[in-house]
């Protein structure tokens, strides 16, 4: 039975994880690119230092599998023992998934200066208990005939080849956001083509104003189940899709709309319920975020659907033309200093090396060429209005 301490302890730790997610920005804002990239080695932000502290082969945490999260991936939740509450998740490479492209995207949304659209994620290694529990957890699952049996086969038979070999298995790890939901309508091209944040990142579209927009999404296979409400800044909103298109653009993102992959989260760490009694229920989130909370598909050569959506080359309602200045000049001087001589070790920094470099490389100079055509074309116009804008004459 859980402890009221360790109940406590782990409530406060959602909500901090949340406060946290908020602080990376701020952090990284008055770091710069210099502050952030300097070191040989890459500093843990504020949102992943909690999970790095997790004691993975300690019998204060233990391991769950996901079923129903971020389609194929194969994911473990980490469970605190005192509480019963769950504190983080841990990632492996299968299939089409891909942990460097995880950590990568963190990292470039940090640089950047957009976290919030992230969330973080630390390497780690799977060895010592947590080796035999994520083993004996997937040995005993099935997914039927899916792409997913197929990644639990492909990780069991790593997990057995890492254990002859005397290694571990890198993984990555991010914290558990227990306040977030699916948003099928921003997460569908042909929904989101229809909506008003799309037309505010197209040149020649109309600003998204000051006002706010409601978010809502049913939710039938991820705990808890009903219908979940959000409230976010139309400017906010903008800046947000903007940020997670030109990020999938750098990475190569394969998979954002395949299935509505984009949530929205609570900015406050916690839902209440309204209407109790009511069917389905209702959740109110409060403030939210847009989150683009898988990022696996990505740092492949090829395709780069992420790069046709920013062009809207699939779909010509889903584009983005318009961006966060802030955003793009950061993004122009970290191209100043992965083209110099100190290239190599800045991508290391970023989490890559050899190949995986050269693509991101690739599609740096892919995404900026773009930009610059933009700019060429619509001027000041390529530019959204503030995000952190606020009336100072409203109460």
């Amino acid at each position: 039975m859980p402890t009221r301490r360790g109940r406590l302890r782990a409530i406060r730790a959602s909500a901090a994880c949340a406060c946290a997610l908020l602080a990376v920005a701020t952090v990284a804002a008055a770091q710069g690119l210099d502050g952030l990239l300097s070191a040989d080695y890459w500093v843990p932000q504020p949102g992943e230092r909690a999970q790095l502290a997790l004691d993975l082969d300690g019998h204060a945490t233990e391991f769950r599998l996901l079923k129903h999260h971020e389609g194929t991936s194969i994911l473990f939740a980490v469970r605190d023992r005192a509480s019963g509450r769950d504190v983080a998740v841990v990632k492996t490479n299968s299939l089409s998934t891909n942990v460097s492209a995880e950590i990568y995207a963190w990292r470039l949304a940090v640089v950047l200066g957009c976290p919030g659209v992230v969330a973080p994620v630390s390497p780690v290694t799977l060895s010592g208990r947590s080796w035999p529990d994520a083993r004996e957890l997937l040995a005993g699952a099935w997914y039927g005939g899916t792409r997913k049996e197929d990644a639990r086969r492909e990780v069991l038979a790593e997990l057995d080849r890492a254990l002859a070999a005397g290694r571990g298995l890198p993984g990555a790890i991010k914290p558990w956001l227990g306040c977030f939901a699916q948003s099928r309508r921003l997460g569908t091209r042909e929904l989101l083509a229809a909506t008003d944040a799309a037309a505010w990142l197209r040149a020649g579209g109309p600003p998204p104003g000051d006002g706010t927009v409601a978010l809502s999404q049913v939710s039938e296979l991820q705990e808890p189940r009903g219908v979940h409400l959000g409230r976010i800044a139309a400017r906010r909103l903008a800046a947000d899709l903007a940020d997670v298109l030109l990020l999938d653009a750098l990475v190569g993102q394969d998979d954002r709309f395949a299935g509505g992959n984009l949530h929205f989260w609570c900015e406050g760490g916690e839902r209440r319920r309204q209407d109790v009694g009511s069917a389905p229920p209702l959740w109110d989130l409060g403030e939210v975020r847009l989150l683009a909370l898988d990022n696996g598909a990505a740092l492949r050569p090829g395709a780069n659907t992420g790069l046709q959506d920013l062009r809207g080359e699939i779909h010509p309602g889903v584009r983005a033309e318009r961006f966060d200045r802030r955003v793009v000049g950061r993004l122009r001087e970290l191209r100043r200093q992965t083209a110099g001589a100190d290239s190599a070790r800045v991508w290391e920094v970023l989490g890559l090396a050899g190949k995986r470099a050269e693509v991101a490389s690739h599609r740096l100079d892919e995404v900026l060429a773009h930009l610059d055509g933009l700019t060429a074309a619509y001027g000041a116009e390529v530019w959204l209005p503030d995000p952190e804008f606020r009336d100072r004459r409203r109460p």
